[in-house]
């Protein structure tokens, strides 16, 4: 999802969806949400329930560096 203010400001957001049988009637996990960032926030620690999942992409140990990525990453 991206929406560009008019004034220069285009911010994009993803969320991927996976959809398993094996999974019906369990609880789904949840993201607590975070951001926007901006390149001069520290490192943010990334929140998820249940505890114990693997995190994927910019992170592997359920923190985010802004800065590190860069702006409209």
């Amino acid at each position: 999802y991206t929406t560009d203010n008019g004034a220069g400001c285009i911010q994009t957001v993803d969320i991927d969806i996976i959809v398993d049988d094996a999974c019906a009637g369990e609880v789904a996990p949840t993201l607590d949400p975070a951001g926007p960032f901006t390149t001069a926030d520290g490192v943010q620690n990334l929140v998820a329930t249940p505890a114990g999942g693997t995190w994927g992409g910019a992170t592997t140990d359920g923190t985010f560096d802004p800065s590190a990525l860069g702006v409209g990453t």
